[in-house]
């Protein structure tokens, strides 16, 4: 995956939304459903257990739990519209019972899981940049997207790594 740093100040309508939803340290579905004006759902490509080199980045290195990766795009309820892209490795062992029931099926977007449960969290970005979303999600036409990456710890233990890939442009993102 290739990077750029986000740097400098914003100059247009889009630009600023881009930054502000990848510095924004807490869940963004609510921010882009507003954003949208719509509701977001997701859709998921199976979900499995995390291969050794998809593991290889989680941040517990050598005591890695089990994790499960998803790959996911967040798409308007109604639109159609593509929000966003994801990939996450979840420790869903460190997840209430009720949540990780939801996130297990793979029809619920991790954020609302999250915030329906009253799941008690701490969430830290650790990278930020522009970049290319990996083709399971996105083709070639994606090739320099705003994503994060960002660390959501429970309990005080590390329970999911998440990078997002974002996509918000349109007439309504511009100045003017």
């Amino acid at each position: 995956m290739t990077t750029k740093p986000l740097v400098g100040g914003p100059t247009t309508g889009e630009e600023r939304l881009h930054r502000m939803v990848v510095a924004s340290d807490g869940s963004t579905t609510s921010l882009l459903e507003s954003y949208l004006d719509e509701p977001l759902r997701v859709e998921v490509v199976p979900q499995r257990p995390a291969r050794a080199g998809e593991a290889a980045t989680w941040p517990e290195q050598p005591s890695t739990p089990q994790l499960l990766v998803r790959y996911s795009t967040l798409v308007g309820a109604h639109t159609g519209t593509v929000a966003a892209y994801a990939r996450c490795l979840i420790a869903v062992d460190r997840l209430p019972a009720a949540a990780r029931a939801d996130i297990s099926r793979g029809d619920e977007l991790i954020g609302r899981a999250l915030r329906n449960h009253r799941v008690e969290q701490h969430r830290e970005i650790l990278a930020e940049g522009r970049g290319r979303p990996p083709a399971t999600l996105a083709g070639p036409e994606h090739p320099d997207l705003p994503w994060r990456t960002v660390l959501i710890v429970v309990g005080g233990a590390p329970t999911m790594l998440i990078t997002e890939w974002f996509r918000l442009s349109g007439p309504d993102t511009t100045d003017g």
